[in-house]
């Protein structure tokens, strides 16, 4: 699903095509809008060395301080790494 912009959450996100991605505790309905920009990525299931992209979702915004290290010493050169947790945990107004 695109969202309000109309541009898919894979390009929003910067996945690429045969990309080597990990998740960590990926909701569903995210899983589903990535599902068909997936189909040509290696998808890892725990961290693994050259990762192209890296998602973690956590239901604190300090949990995701213990899961960086594991994750961010395997990333490739210019891999990445995006952070998300619930909007309500943050206790401020978006």
């Amino acid at each position: 699903m695109a969202g309000y912009s109309g541009t898919p959450l894979s390009k929003k996100l910067g996945i690429q095509h045969s990309s080597g991605v990990a998740f960590h505790n990926l909701p569903k309905d995210v899983s589903s809008d990535l599902e068909e920009s997936l189909s040509g990525c290696t998808v890892l299931h725990k961290p693994a060395d050259n990762l192209d992209f890296v998602m973690l979702f956590t239901p604190e915004g300090d949990q995701s301080i213990k899961l960086l290290p594991a994750y961010s010493k395997r990333l490739a050169p210019t891999g990445m790494v995006w952070v998300s947790w619930h909007r309500m945990v943050l206790s401020v107004n978006t």
